[in-house]
């Protein structure tokens, strides 16, 4: 029973953190001297987010099958979910930046 709470208290920081990361990076390179800075927090961000759904989607599983709460796994696999859906979606944007900039 304790085990679950404390992964899914994990698994919501983990998420929690994986959209803040890109936010942060985002704030400090916004110049082109720091982009670098702004594609690290993407990969930083993303990984946190693949943690965060291993450790919410194992929570919920304990969770059912000791009949506790799962709100804070829900909430950690949500932004999880967002975050790693968003870093993707960044990963494709930069991708395509930089083919069309080679072209040039």
């Amino acid at each position: 029973m304790r085990d679950s709470h404390v992964k899914q208290f994990a698994g919501m920081l983990f998420g929690i953190g994986s959209v803040a990361f890109p936010v942060v990076a985002l704030n400090f390179g916004r110049d082109s001297s720091n982009s670098i800075l702004f594609f690290i927090g993407i990969i930083i961000g993303a990984f946190f987010a693949i943690v965060g759904i291993i450790l919410s989607a194992i929570s919920l599983k304990q969770a059912g099958d000791n009949g506790d709460n799962k709100a804070k796994g829900m909430i950690g696999l949500i932004t999880s979910i967002v975050s790693i859906a968003s870093c993707l979606f960044l990963f494709f944007i930069i991708g395509l930046a930089i083919l069309i900039a080679g072209k040039m």
